[in-house]
């Protein structure tokens, strides 16, 4: 009985554990992938405009929010010397957030 009741505490704790480090850890685990995945769900963005499956009408906006993407991006990478393994900081993840939403949006034009 007692063998089961700490097999139990220890899987509640182990479960635990492994949920609070789940949702305190960051999307992204280095500066390389956060702007590798921006990149590419841009290029993906542009790919489509230009295959005519969606409007344009969003192109200005994510033009606009991927170049201030870029340049938080810089600057994060100069502060880490250029060590794209590095963690992003919170205006990198941030910027980020920026860009998917207003891909999201543009999508959504029709």
């Amino acid at each position: 009985m007692k063998t089961l009741r700490y097999s139990l505490l220890t899987a509640w704790i182990v479960f635990l554990v492994v949920i609070i480090g789940c949702v305190t850890s960051p999307a992204y685990k280095s500066l390389y992938t956060a702007g590798h995945a921006t990149d590419a769900a841009v290029k993906s963005y542009f790919d489509l405009v230009v295959a005519g499956k969606v409007r344009t009408n969003g192109v200005p906006t994510v033009a606009k929010a991927y170049t201030e993407f870029q340049a938080v991006y810089a600057v994060a990478l100069k502060a880490a010397q250029g060590n794209i393994n590095a963690p992003p900081d919170a205006t990198v993840i941030a910027q980020e957030s920026e860009v998917f939403s207003v891909l999201e949006k543009a999508k959504a034009l029709k």
